[in-house]
């Protein structure tokens, strides 16, 4: 019996989130499209289902930009045309797609029982979550124009070496990814960057608030509001500073600051 599905909920003109859910796990993809062509963002958990729900939504040719390269980002990359992906992920790129690693992943973040249950969606995610496809690596600043509609690509290293946001200055949203939610921001993972990288980041975020309203997170609560902002600023500057109180969560240690944390490596905060 399949735990698996989608759901499809139009947040703006010409623009959808799609959300991925796999008992334990969810992770949620945006397709925004203009004029001439669509922008993905992110493809999710390469679940049954995902990309004919993604090309049921519109006629245009579909680009897709991977926020950064977790597995819960790339899945069914392979499935579209163009991809596009910052150059320091490389290497996360290929380490997230070695089956080995992949299978080992899955398997520490999903129960035996549930292993069972599913074995069938597993065995997917594996088989098509690829390094294959035709990938062009971009820069910060990159600024995707789909007629009549321009997404501009914004650099916010921290939970990887490239990871990127979205900022619509149109309809005054930022997509997020993992860079942002209402719960916490994981720094403990392989190739994530040191706390400082990623205050500067949001520093950098917060001081373009003033072009968007709300923020669209790949997790959890959608959308968030800005004040969070400011909640990992001062939980990343505890870190740095050495004035934040630790605690600890599922083997990771974390900081905490009024609704968000933030993980950290075991034995300093590098």
């Amino acid at each position: 019996m399949s735990k698996v599905k989608h759901k499809v909920k139009k947040i703006g003109t010409d623009t959808w989130m799609i959300e991925q859910y796999l008992l334990t796990s969810e992770a949620g993809a945006y397709l925004v499209a203009g004029k001439e062509k669509a922008l993905l963002i992110d493809t999710g958990l390469a679940l049954p289902g995902f990309v004919e729900a993604v090309s049921g939504l519109t006629d245009k040719p579909i680009e897709v930009l991977c926020t950064h390269a977790h597995a819960d980002h790339i899945g069914a990359n392979r499935f579209f045309g163009k991809i596009y992906l910052a150059e320091e992920e490389r290497e996360l790129l290929a380490l997230q797609t070695t089956p080995a690693y992949l299978k080992k992943m899955l398997n520490d973040a999903i129960p035996a029982p549930l292993r069972f249950l599913l074995r069938k969606e597993m065995a997917g995610i594996l088989q098509n979550t690829t390094a294959a496809g035709n990938y062009e690596y971009i820069r910060d600043g990159h600024v995707f124009d789909l007629g009549e509609r321009q997404l501009e690509v914004i650099a916010t290293p921290g939970h990887t070496h490239g990871s990127l946001c979205v900022l619509d200055r149109q309809n005054r949203w930022l997509f997020s990814a993992d860079t942002v939610c209402d719960w916490g921001i994981l720094l403990h993972l392989e190739q994530a960057d040191p706390p400082e990288v990623y205050l500067e980041s949001m520093e950098r975020l917060r001081d373009l608030s003033a072009s968007f309203d709300e923020i669209w997170p790949g997790h959890h609560q959608k959308p968030i509001d800005k004040s969070f902002l400011d909640e990992y600023i001062n939980c990343a500057r505890s870190i740095v500073e050495g004035t934040a109180v630790y605690g600890r969560r599922q083997n990771a240690r974390y900081a905490k600051y009024g609704r968000v944390l933030i993980t950290v490596p075991d034995g300093g905060t590098r």
